[in-house]
């Protein structure tokens, strides 16, 4: 297990094919946090967390699956995994697989989705796989109150939308990732799942969403196509870009 300490915390990183869980004793399986990074505040003992092998690992696994009473949910998951050939793609069925038992185990597990939204930007999820569970991703008004930097690339979710950082800084608390275009970037369901932004099957337009050149999309009935790649998302309708977006005539 490696150990980096800043200023405000301490980040426990797994080595190759090893995974964090904690070290807590009386603690089942299935009630056990599988990662392969952990930020602890420096208050936090690193004594809580231990480094385990995959064979502890997919004791970890079975347990979590035999609890949901599911035997043939657990074949179905270890048969798909072996199957993944992406760490993204891995990182989505952990996440899934949180949210889903967040659902099932009540006050116990709302610990363990807090524990999730602190780690579940360490993932390499895309785009469509974070929406898929936008719920898990730390909200703005909890990162404005840590008040820490956030990197370019983190998720967090405001009024029920998901948004990601175009440029590291850190939050303020009048910065509202609607009203600041040069911040964040509204991610979109519409733009990564089920249309291909061509004339045929333009995408709905959004406030906030990334507009591109010669995409196409649709706003109040009226068809649009992308001038130029906006550098960021803005508060503001298509007909009140027109330096950024044009009306099709058909």
């Amino acid at each position: 297990m490696n150990i980096y300490t800043t200023q405000d915390e301490r980040q426990l990183s797994a080595d190759y094919g090893k995974y964090l869980t904690q070290a807590i004793d009386g603690l089942e399986d299935k009630q056990r946090v599988l990662c392969k990074i952990v930020h602890l505040p420096l208050s936090e003992s690193i004594g809580d967390w231990k480094e385990i092998g995959e064979d502890e690992a997919q004791a970890i696994r079975a347990a979590k699956a035999a609890a949901a009473g599911s035997i043939a949910e657990l074949s179905r998951q270890v048969t798909q995994l072996s199957e993944q050939t992406t760490a993204a793609a891995q990182a989505a069925e952990q996440a899934q697989q949180a949210a889903d038992e967040a659902k099932q185990a009540g006050q116990q597990n709302a610990a363990q989705a807090t524990l999730t939204a602190m780690l579940i930007n360490t993932y390499a999820l895309t785009d469509e796989q974070a929406l898929a569970v936008k719920d898990l991703f730390p909200t703005w008004d909890d990162c404005v109150k840590k008040g820490k930097e956030l990197p370019e690339g983190y998720k967090l979710t405001d009024g029920g939308k998901l948004y990601k950082v175009l440029q590291a800084h850190t939050p303020q608390a009048d910065w509202k990732p609607a009203d600041t275009p040069a911040l964040y970037a509204l991610v979109s369901a519409s733009a990564t799942e089920e249309h291909a932004g061509t004339k045929d099957d333009p995408i709905p337009y959004e406030q906030m969403m990334l507009i591109e050149k010669d995409k196409y999309y649709t706003q109040d009935g009226v068809l649009y196509v992308g001038l130029l790649d906006a550098p960021n998302g803005y508060p503001n309708d298509l007909k009140d870009l027109p330096t950024l977006a044009q009306a099709v005539q058909e």
